[in-house]
């Protein structure tokens, strides 16, 4: 058993994973396994999407590799998510979605997960599998599962050209609100 103490950036508990890995086994290409904080960083959406109006998604459009949604918050500043007439006030609507078209301007493309908000574009996860590799549909899906969303988010890190990658698995089972 390891642990490191690492500066919080985003990434440092993979990277301290990766690296953990290679001293304990360098070059191997046998199969390790990994245990990790489940609330890493690139996992924030799935609170976000918890918050989700269940009504705001379109769940004809699943499973994809994105989806929309709205959350409850207050609009009219009366401390509640409903206004006067008693209806429920949402955000205006949140995507989640792999970001093939560089909206962040970084120049990457295709290996991120993004949340975007009207112009606002943030960057939640780096090295999505890309779609179709290793087997796998997508690096990035999501799918109804009862009442609720599953929700898959598959990553592949390398340290460099000789080592052998290490993949990381999210699913999460969510139940939207409202």
């Amino acid at each position: 058993m390891q642990g490191d103490l690492t500066q919080a950036d985003g990434h440092a508990e993979r990277k301290a994973a990766l690296d953990m890995v290679h001293r304990h086994s360098p070059g191997s290409t046998r199969r390790l396994t990994l245990g990790a904080d489940k609330g890493y960083d690139a996992g924030g959406f799935v609170r976000d999407l918890r918050q989700a109006a269940r009504r705001s998604i379109d769940w004809g459009a699943l499973p994809a590799a994105q989806i929309s949604y709205r959350v409850a918050v207050d609009l009219d500043g009366n401390g509640l998510a409903v206004d006067q007439g008693g209806a429920l006030e949402l955000s205006p609507v949140r995507t989640l979605r792999r970001d093939t078209d560089d909206l962040n301007g970084d120049g990457l493309t295709d290996a991120q997960l993004v949340w975007i908000e009207g112009d606002e574009v943030r960057v939640l996860a780096n090295n999505l599998i890309p779609p179709g590799a290793q087997g796998n549909p997508q690096g990035l899906w999501f799918e109804q599962a009862g009442l609720g969303l599953r929700v898959t988010l598959r990553t592949e890190h390398t340290s460099g050209p000789r080592d052998a990658p290490v993949r990381v698995v999210l699913t999460e089972a969510i139940t939207p609100r409202n």
